[in-house]
């Protein structure tokens, strides 16, 4: 079970819980190169991930070089269930990640804690679509049993699936290049690419302070 520091901002302002962003040009053929960057605003950090914007340009995101498989552990193909969890959509503008994704996090550990619920596992953020110059996303916890909604915290699943995973272990602004090598090992196996992938962050950057040890899990849906 992830433990979460609760530390919530001064509020909430409309700002933020309005999602925002252009429609169109979801990118699901494209190949995004996806940078990490986290919030220094010292509550709880979470990696944010952002893309290159180059979507156009052929093998961006699997290019990679000769010591990248080290970095992930060796991928497997695993079928998940389903889990129940709390979460917030979000479709925000690639490069203002910072603005919105800390004030949903103190919102879900606001909600979910204040009703009793239960946090069974750790933080995830799923990405409905590849990346394109905005993000379609979900952030949020596995929990014990569904919330009463509020505000934007909806109830929703982490849905069963077929995915390829490995984990990552390292400091979150090298993410990048562990997401080129786990892209490149589902390109060799000549499985289906359905464009939506997802993150479980394995341990609180506000507990585990070397980044070194950060251990990231990896999940690209193929099924």
């Amino acid at each position: 079970m992830l433990a979460v520091a609760l530390r919530l901002p001064g509020g909430v302002g409309d700002d933020d819980v309005v999602p925002v962003g252009k429609e169109g040009n979801e990118g699901a053929d494209g190949d995004a190169e996806l940078e990490n960057e986290f919030d220094g605003g010292g509550r709880y950090k979470i990696p944010i991930l952002y893309p290159d914007l180059r979507p156009c340009i052929p093998s961006a995101f699997s290019k990679r070089t000769s010591h990248t498989f080290d970095m992930i552990t060796p991928p497997e193909l695993t079928t998940t269930t389903e889990q129940v969890t709390a979460s917030i959509h979000l479709v925000i503008p690639a490069m203002e990640m910072g603005r919105y994704m800390d004030p949903a996090i103190q919102e879900l550990i606001k909600v979910i804690t204040e009703q009793g619920v239960s946090i069974t596992g750790p933080m995830f953020s799923y990405h409905h679509r590849r990346p394109s110059d905005t993000f379609d996303f979900e952030i949020g916890f596995p929990v014990s049993r569904s919330v009463q909604e509020q505000g934007r915290v909806k109830n929703s699943t982490l849905p069963a699936a077929k995915v390829v995973r490995a984990v990552y272990q390292g400091p979150y602004d090298h993410l990048g290049e562990a997401w080129r090598a786990l892209q490149s090992w589902v390109r060799e196996q000549q499985l289906p690419e359905s464009g939506r992938f997802y993150e479980c962050y394995l341990n609180n950057p506000d507990e585990v302070k070397d980044p070194k040890d950060h251990r990231t899990e990896l999940n690209w849906v193929v099924g």
